[in-house]
């Protein structure tokens, strides 16, 4: 399971770096953070919820895609594919299972399409007794993305609601802070990725956040 966290994570970076100069690719790292913390976010709710069979994986293919970096990314390409199709049959059978909504999100998000990620992030939102703050910020995220990273009233309220179910929400803060980093806020994405940090959440990597903290702490005009 956590080797196809890494992997589908290492999959949303590569995709990322996919700009055409060195100045826009270090703009997109903050970007990275938030939608790897959604996406791995997302993972650990699967393993919560009643669909765990479907994303096992053996040691040994563990074991073996590890020596092979190259294959390991392409079989993750097929692997999720294969996602795709098992999370589109199970909400054909069971349309009113928000948990495979949820999962079909998470799986689109793997491979970049956003647009149909939110889609499915809103049938679990509506499905949902209670919506949890991830399902807004898995929604904000998908739109945020399929919008070119730019926020707009929709992505604005479900920022909101996230955050007024859970201040601390994790994947909403990472991604209103790479938001502040992109539009050279730089002060604001510190504060937020520090309350990130202040969470003490287990989905918040300390290390990543750190240095995106100080690759805004070179870029703010008293440092230069």
């Amino acid at each position: 399971m956590f080797a196809i966290i890494v992997t589908l994570s290492l999959m949303a970076v590569i995709w990322l770096y996919h700009f055409k100069s060195p100045t826009q690719q270090s703009a997109k790292i903050p970007l990275i953070l938030s939608l790897v913390t959604v996406l791995v976010t997302g993972s650990i709710y699967l393993q919560l919820g009643s669909i765990n069979d479907l994303w096992s994986e053996s040691a040994s293919a563990k074991r073996e895609q590890a020596t092979k970096p190259t294959a390991l990314i392409e079989n993750a390409e097929q692997q999720n594919k294969v996602q795709i199709q098992k999370m589109q049959d199970r909400v054909r059978q069971d349309k009113q299972n928000g948990e495979s909504w949820y999962a079909l999100g998470n799986a689109y998000m793997y491979a970049n399409q956003f647009e149909d990620a939110a889609t499915a992030f809103l049938y679990a939102e509506r499905l949902a007794k209670a919506p949890q703050a991830n399902i807004y910020a898995a929604r904000a995220t998908a739109l945020y993305y399929a919008n070119n990273q730019r926020m707009n009233t929709e992505i604005d309220a479900l920022i909101q609601h996230a955050l007024a179910i859970d201040k601390d929400n994790v994947p909403t803060l990472m991604l209103v802070a790479s938001n502040h980093f992109l539009n050279a806020e730089y002060q604001d994405a510190i504060n937020t990725w520090q309350h990130a940090l202040d969470t003490g959440h287990i989905d918040a990597d300390r290390v990543a956040i750190i240095q995106a903290i100080n690759q805004a702490k070179a870029l703010l005009p008293s440092s230069k």
